[in-house]
């Protein structure tokens, strides 16, 4: 991952936050930070039934209107990270492929064998991070099957990334901001 692509993303984030760019070119802009064939950003707001989906980058509409109404309540990955994030003490990280669902069950979900699958959405590096209570803005990119998995081995600035994320969405959805998560 090159610095010069990290702070292109950086300022892209800021421009969307003020909204002088969309949340789909935050999308593209992680999903090159790790090399991602494609990404979503979607956000969850106190009381909404629904998430608003504020970027898919490479995931065509149809897909995301499939995936919202039959199968987010399929992945397994998104379930997991989302109650990681809404523990006691729950701080934002980020996941790769097998660290929350291992390989093995993803391959006999539902979520991969109805939809994963025919999308090309195959592995994922991403996050679940809180925008206030109960908000939550969820990240996730994802990579060709047949390809070696995303990994976290460029989470640093990736993470980096994903809380300056974090604070713009506050600011561009009126969301109260979250106590800041401890640093490491």
């Amino acid at each position: 991952m090159s610095l010069q692509r990290a702070l292109a993303s950086i300022d892209t984030i800021y421009d969307a936050g003020a909204g002088g760019a969309s949340w789909a070119a935050v999308g593209s802009s992680l999903a090159k930070l790790v090399k991602a064939r494609s990404a979503s950003l979607m956000l969850r707001e106190p009381g909404a039934a629904r998430f608003k989906v504020l970027g898919h980058p490479n995931i065509p509409d149809e897909a995301v209107a499939d995936y919202l109404a039959n199968f987010r309540q399929h992945d397994l990955w998104t379930q997991r990270a989302a109650a990681q994030v809404g523990r006691p003490g729950g701080v934002p990280r980020i996941w790769s492929s097998g660290s929350l669902v291992p390989e093995a069950e993803f391959l006999r979900s539902e979520f991969w064998n109805r939809f994963g699958r025919h999308h090309g959405l195959r592995y994922v590096i991403g996050t679940v991070v809180p925008l206030g209570r109960p908000a939550t803005c969820r990240w996730g990119c994802n990579g060709r099957p047949g390809r070696s998995p995303l990994r976290a081995r460029t989470s640093g600035c990736w993470r980096r990334c994903c809380r300056i994320c974090a604070a713009r969405c506050n600011c561009a959805t009126g969301s109260p901001p979250s106590p800041a998560p401890p640093r490491r």
